[in-house]
Formats: C-alpha cells, sequence, structure tokens
C-alpha cells in the first residue's frame, strides 16, 4: 500500500509539472523559455546553448549586441571550417562586461575552446551587473531536468513573454533580432527608413564609468583565459562618425581604449582598435553603433586579416 501512495505521488508530480509547463505552451504555441533572467536575450541564448550538439567548438564569440550584430559569422566561417575547426557566437544584447565575465565562466564548464573573441563598444562598460543565479543557469545548458527549473522559476509570470521570443526570431529588420543564424550571430538588414531617427541621430553625451567595475571584469576575462591558455581577442568596434561628434567624445573615447588596450596586452592578449571614421562611414551603419550585415562583414574581414590569422601564425 506504501509503495502504491509513493508511485501515485510520483505520476502525480509528472502529471502537475507536464500541465504546468504544458498549459502556457499551449496558449502561446512556442516553446517556454526557463526566465531565468529579467532579459528575454539572455534566456534565450541559454535556452538556445542548451539544445546545442554536445560537440566541443574551438573558437567562441562572446559579448553584447557588439558581438552578436558585429562579427559575421560567415566570414568566420569561410576561414575556419576549411581548416576543420568550429566557432559560434553565444552573445547577448543588453549585458555588461561584468555580465560577460560570469556568462563566460559558464560556457567553460561545457566548452574548451582555442580563443575567445569579444567586440565591444565603450557601451558595455556602464551600467550595472545583473544578479543571476548562474549556477542554475550552467546546470540547465549542461542537461539538467527542465522541468526542475520550471518549478522553481515558474512559467505564468508573463505569457507575452514567450509570444515575444518567436516574434524576435522572425526579425532581421529589428534592432532586437533574435534571428540567430547556425552559429549563433545575428545579421542586422536595418536600412533606410527602417532606421529608428532616435538611435541614428543619438550624440554622445553620456557619463561613462571610466573607474567602473567593467575594468575589473576584462582584467579577469582576460587574464582567467590566459592561465588556461586561451587566447582572447578584444576589439573595440567603430562608430557612426556623428555619434562621435560631440565634443570631448573622441577624448573620452581614447582614454577608453588606452585602458582596454593596456588591461588585454598586460594580460598577454590580443587587442584591436578598428576606430576609423572614414573607412566606416554611414552606410555602414544601422545606427550609432550596431553595424549592417554589409558594416559586420567588412570588420569582420578587418579583424581576420589584421588580428586572427596573424596570431594563429606565430
Amino acid at each position: 500500500m506504501k509503495m502504491k501512495r509513493v508511485i501515485a505521488a510520483v505520476v502525480f508530480l509528472v502529471l502537475a509539472v507536464g500541465l504546468y509547463v504544458g498549459i502556457p505552451r499551449v496558449l502561446t504555441g512556442n516553446h517556454v523559455l526557463v526566465r531565468f533572467t529579467n532579459s528575454i536575450s539572455l534566456d534565450a541564448r541559454i535556452y538556445e546553448t542548451r539544445r546545442l550538439p554536445e560537440e566541443n567548438y574551438d573558437y567562441l564569440a562572446v559579448g553584447s549586441s557588439m558581438t552578436m550584430n558585429n562579427l559575421n559569422s560567415d566570414v568566420l566561417l569561410n576561414y575556419l571550417g576549411p581548416l576543420g575547426e568550429k566557432f559560434y557566437n553565444f552573445s547577448v544584447w543588453g549585458v555588461t562586461v561584468e555580465d560577460i565575465e560570469n556568462w563566460t565562466e559558464v560556457l567553460l564548464e561545457k566548452y574548451k575552446p582555442k580563443g575567445i573573441i569579444m567586440f565591444s563598444s565603450m557601451e558595455d562598460f556602464d551600467g550595472e551587473e545583473k544578479d543571476y543565479d548562474y549556477k542554475d543557469i550552467s546546470r540547465y545548458i549542461r542537461g539538467y531536468p527542465e522541468s526542475m527549473f520550471y518549478l522553481h522559476y515558474g512559467v505564468f509570470g508573463d505569457l507575452h513573454y514567450y509570444d515575444e521570443y518567436a516574434e524576435l526570431q522572425g526579425y532581421k529588420n529589428d534592432y532586437d533580432s533574435l534571428d540567430f543564424d547556425a552559429n549563433g550571430g545575428v545579421a542586422l538588414e536595418v536600412y533606410g527608413i527602417e532606421r529608428s531617427m532616435n538611435r541614428w541621430e543619438k550624440q554622445f553625451a553620456e557619463e561613462y564609468q571610466q573607474d567602473g567595475p567593467s575594468y575589473e571584469s576584462l582584467y579577469q576575462i582576460a587574464a582567467k583565459l590566459k592561465q588556461k591558455g586561451i587566447d582572447f581577442y578584444f576589439v573595440q568596434v567603430p562608430s557612426r562618425p556623428n555619434y562621435m561628434a560631440a565634443e570631448g567624445a573622441k577624448e573620452v573615447l581614447e582614454q577608453h581604449m588606452e585602458r582596454c588596450r593596456d588591461i588585454v596586452e598586460s594580460s598577454g592578449q590580443y587587442y584591436y582598435s578598428a576606430v576609423d571614421y572614414e573607412q566606416y562611414s554611414d552606410q555602414y551603419f544601422s545606427d550609432y553603433t550596431h553595424m549592417d550585415v554589409h558594416g559586420a562583414t567588412m570588420l569582420t574581414q578587418e579583424f581576420l586579416e589584421n588580428v586572427f590569422i596573424p596570431s594563429r601564425e606565430q
């Protein structure tokens, strides 16, 4: 009799979890993301990372939308593919360097890459670290049962959250696109009248945290990867010329770049600035610092020729 009660309890629990997860899925028609964070971009990336085949990648890309949108997967794979090497872009829009440090640590529990690539702008160094449970996130992407996370984090908070993911998967002409390509990147196709004028005309006028904790996180990323024998490539992306036209903007950027260069190179890693206001004119941008697919293609080719390939030939 006692065994029957135990079996009945287990069956009830399984059915309850199934209904708990199944109802939102039926209502939305989409996979129900576990809401580990308040960022649909990060939660979507966590889910997609869990779904990836159980294989290693030779090179990972981590970072914000600067890496997600401005690093072109096709250009990199055209070089790595014939060599039998694999690459995946694990970037997330809306994160700071502190968040990127934490997410990189999670990825290194699953993957053993030769190198990690990060495209970055000064905006990545402004903002507060999010307080997420990265231990749970690590367990999830390594295959722990999804039901246990649904029970802990819940799924009924915002059903529109799950619809939003499906919508963002279908857009290439949206700044918030989550239309990941086969290697995890998102090529923006935002041109002409599709551009947001607020973003297009944005001027550099914010006070960035020049002494903020993000610089410490950059050091931790570079130094820890060096200790593990993993190459780290940090690339300062260009900005639309008009964005940097404000008085004092270029001087602030120069200070930021010098600080990043010192941090990365003192750790024995690779720093590169692609800032060039003549080479990267308006035609290559979707807004003040996000490049369209043509700009990303050009920038990634520059990175390959000037940094990545030479570093591998040393």
